[in-house]
């Protein structure tokens, strides 16, 4: 299934204006974060790429929140040292930046994951 760039920015600006219209917002890909041994089997490694060197990344992406879809692709969300082995470095954008995003996704596992973990990805904490 494949979405306009039109049809994108009208279900964001939608979502932005009206909170409850947010989970009608299309995704490029449903992602499972890796976690524990599943970081073995994933599909990429992506290095979030936060601060100057969000500057350098590959891509933007913009996380419209937790989802129950099926994932479509499970990413092992790599730091550090390990952040040098990435496949893939990429900023997550909020705000307005959203608009403009390469991709838009949601996380199909939020549940499990660490607080850090859920705030590089922009979502709720608590």
């Amino acid at each position: 299934m494949s979405f306009t760039p039109a049809g994108k920015l009208l279900t964001l600006a939608s979502g932005l204006l009206c909170p409850s219209l947010a989970s009608a917002a299309p995704v490029d890909a449903a992602v499972e974060v890796a976690v524990g041994a599943k970081t073995v089997t994933a599909d990429v490694k992506v290095a979030i790429a936060e601060g100057a060197s969000a500057l350098l990344a590959n891509e933007r992406w913009a996380v419209v929140g937790s989802c129950s879809n099926r994932p479509t692709v499970r990413i092992n969300f790599v730091k550090g040292a390990q952040a040098l082995t990435a496949t893939k470095r990429v900023a997550i954008v909020s705000g307005a930046a959203r608009l403009t995003a390469d991709r838009q996704i949601c996380i199909t596992n939020a549940a499990q994951l660490t607080t850090e973990m859920r705030a590089s990805l922009n979502l709720p904490t608590d």
